[in-house]
């Protein structure tokens, strides 16, 4: 029974030691909370895009069009992707509405490049899109796999402006349902 009311005792030591330490120690060796600004009501303002993609919508774009009133805009070296919405799909896929792909020949007709080494844009310019990957898109970590494949849907115009205003090389095709693979 004595062992009982040693430990008893002791825990009963313990708790206050930790109780004692809690109240006395621990707010000396705690951070400051962290205090958060409240949330504006105010819009927060656009990314801004390169001089060079401002230009080439300028160019390839009436002033009217959604394509130059702020869309989000994802470059690479081989094309540009211009998107008004997105919103995810439960399979981990992405939907944009509308969508306009922006590519970039490795030189255009007459052997020059542009200001950015880019060739010659092709404009394919869809309603709505479809991405599939090979793993589900996380935008917290902004991870995704591979495009896998991805459907274009309505009417989709693929078109590209002439090299020059005398050239009569001018792109211009008109289609419905695109699906497009890894290949």
């Amino acid at each position: 029974m004595i062992h009982v009311y040693r430990y008893l005792a002791a825990l009963t030591v313990l708790l206050a030691l930790c109780g004692a330490y809690a109240l006395a120690v621990t707010p000396w060796l705690e951070p400051p909370p962290i205090e958060r600004a409240a949330p504006s009501e105010e819009a927060q303002p656009a990314p801004q895009i390169s001089p060079h993609t401002a230009a080439e919508l300028e160019r390839l774009f009436p002033p009217d069009a959604w394509q130059r009133k702020e869309p989000k805009v994802v470059e690479t070296e081989q094309c540009t992707l211009l998107i008004q919405d997105y919103k995810r799909l439960p399979d981990g896929g992405l939907e944009l509405k509308p969508c306009t792909l922006i590519f970039h020949s490795s030189h255009s007709a007459n052997g020059e490049k542009d200001a950015a080494g880019r060739g010659r844009s092709i404009v394919l310019d869809a309603p709505k899109a479809e991405i599939r990957f090979d793993k589900p898109l996380d935008l917290a970590r902004a991870t995704f796999g591979r495009v896998e494949k991805g459907t274009l849907s309505g009417e989709i115009t693929i078109y590209s402006p002439p090299t020059t205003p005398e050239s009569r090389d001018e792109l211009r095709v008109r289609t419905r349902a695109v699906w497009l693979d890894r290949q």
